[in-house]
């Protein structure tokens, strides 16, 4: 409701009627269809002589003048409305009362005054303070004196309101704090092998990393209040771009609200909540530093801070979500990430890309959830490797050779060109127990796809033996992408690593 303040000009004011008509041309004349009906007016002893409507005003002498004179009050621009009368009427004590009527006829706000008329020219003045969230559009102000119609002065609003102020980041903190839950991935034990963040887009949703869960048997939620749930259902999901929608069900979180569709730049600032530690959550303002191809149109943030939980949200200057922290343990992810001039062996992604809040639009609402044991069946999931691996160690290179009873691997490497024959792979095994099985290489795309596996080979493994395996893996059927190897014994990943080829 507009604070209103209501005042009337000091008894000093009083005008004399012929003076002021011919002296005053500051006045604005009330027009005819803003004079009260003729009935009205015949049955009211009060004549309105002048009426004027400005923003600011001041007394000169003996008589008040409204600067600048305007029917039209921009809001953001206008602070106030003063409306001024002058009347001619019965001397002696009366009360006047101000109605302010917005756009759709009623009543915002109703202003008194009592005043003794020394004689029968007289004057006063209301005014409306404007606030941002007032109506748009054509007020009025109807006077009255002593019950009587008394005048009515209208005039327009207009402007756009005044957006509020942003928020601080102690403010946006507590507000995502709210929203944002830590994703731990169960293996079929229910034991933990590993952990991201996730956050609210909608109730029972939440938007995390494909990597936070990918071969997970289960997922457990710890939410912002302490409690825990688990989840097996996905309702979308992308390998390539790095994120997951979950189904929650029982969850009363608050969702983050999301930012407008293309609501960053690059070059501009934002938010990002992550997590120093267990159970707790940092924030830290970022640049935006440019976008990165794919279906998703996503863009990269200037943080690579050690304290990173990939799926935490990424927040404009409001605290509404403009994406999810994408990166993550997804090394396929990193090694396309890096660009053509990188060739280290790559274990963490060099920058953070976000994936777009708009990515996760409509996808809980169209969607049926699917479970990670359906997903598992189908190939969607990498399995996670074994709880005790037996590899001690293991590299992939250009070339291996043979001395006496060991494999001596050549330089590591995670980038091979089209004109190589092989990847070679050599594993150095450090078993804890006697074990018999066989072990066997397998290649698959970015998309978890199998592409190349080796004939699986018979191998005892005996904790006071030393093994050697090595394989040397044509790669000519394998066009230019990411592609990871698993290292499995009988049929459980015991290691496994990632590698690019170039054109």
């Amino acid at each position: 409701m507009p604070r209103l303040q209501m005042q009337r000009a000091p008894s000093y004011l009083s005008l004399f009627l012929a003076t002021l008509c011919v002296a005053a041309p500051f006045a604005l004349r009330l027009p005819a269809q803003q004079q009260a009906p003729a009935s009205e007016q015949g049955a009211s002893p009060f004549q309105v002589v002048t009426s004027v409507v400005g923003s600011k005003g001041k007394v000169e002498g003996t008589r008040y003048v409204v600067d600048q004179p305007q029917t039209t009050f921009r809001l953001g621009q206008d602070k106030q409305v003063i409306v001024y009368f002058e009347w001619k009427g019965p001397a002696g004590p009366h009360h006047l009362k101000g109605t302010w009527l917005d756009p759709s006829g009623k009543v915002n706000s109703v202003g008194t005054f009592d005043y003794v008329a020394p004689g029968p020219e007289f004057s006063g003045y209301w005014v409306l303070t404007l606030n941002p969230a007032m109506q748009r559009g054509m007020w009025a102000l109807q006077a009255q004196i002593d019950g009587k119609p008394a005048g009515v002065q209208t005039f327009r609003i207009t402007g756009a309101p005044l957006p509020p102020p942003a928020p601080t980041a102690s403010q946006i903190y507590q507000q995502a704090m709210a929203s944002t839950v830590f994703v731990v991935a169960l293996d079929n034990h229910g034991d933990p092998i590993r952990q991201g963040s996730g956050f609210f887009i909608a109730q029972g949703e939440v938007a995390t990393t494909f990597g936070t869960i990918d071969g997970a048997s289960q997922i457990e939620i710890d939410l912002p209040d302490g409690s825990h749930l688990t989840t097996q259902e996905v309702l979308g999901w992308s390998r390539q771009e790095n994120w997951a929608l979950l189904e929650l069900k029982g969850a009363m979180a608050p969702a983050l609200k999301p930012a407008p569709a293309n609501g960053w730049e690059v070059g501009g600032s934002c938010y990002v909540l992550s997590s120093p530690g267990p159970g707790a959550r940092t924030i830290e303002r970022v640049a935006i530093t440019g976008t990165l191809p794919g279906k998703v149109k996503r863009f990269s943030v200037s943080w690579e801070g050690k304290d990173i939980s990939y799926g935490s949200p990424v927040l404009d200057s409001r605290g509404r979500a403009i994406g999810l922290l994408a990166s993550g343990p997804n090394p396929m992810q990193a090694l396309r990430d890096r660009g053509p001039g990188y060739t280290g062996i790559v274990y963490y992604a060099a920058i953070a890309p976000v994936v777009p809040i708009s990515a996760f639009e409509g996808v809980g609402a169209s969607r049926t959830p699917t479970t990670l044991e359906q997903m598992s069946a189908e190939g969607l999931l990498i399995p996670p490797l074994a709880r005790e691996p037996q590899v001690g160690y293991a590299v992939l290179c250009s070339s291996f050779t043979q001395v006496g009873q060991t494999l001596a691997a050549g330089a590591p490497l995670s980038v091979f060109y089209e004109r190589d024959k092989n990847v070679d792979v050599v594993v150095y095994w450090d078993p804890t127990r006697k074990i018999k099985a066989n072990d066997q290489a397998r290649f698959y795309d970015a998309e978890n796809h199998l592409r190349l596996e080796t004939k699986p080979l018979a191998i005892s493994l005996d904790p006071d033996e030393r093994v050697d395996t090595g394989w040397k893996i044509p790669i000519s059927s394998l066009s230019p992408g990411v592609y990871r190897v698993d290292v499995v014994l009988g049929n459980t990943p015991q290691w496994r690593s990632y590698f690019r080829i170039r054109q």
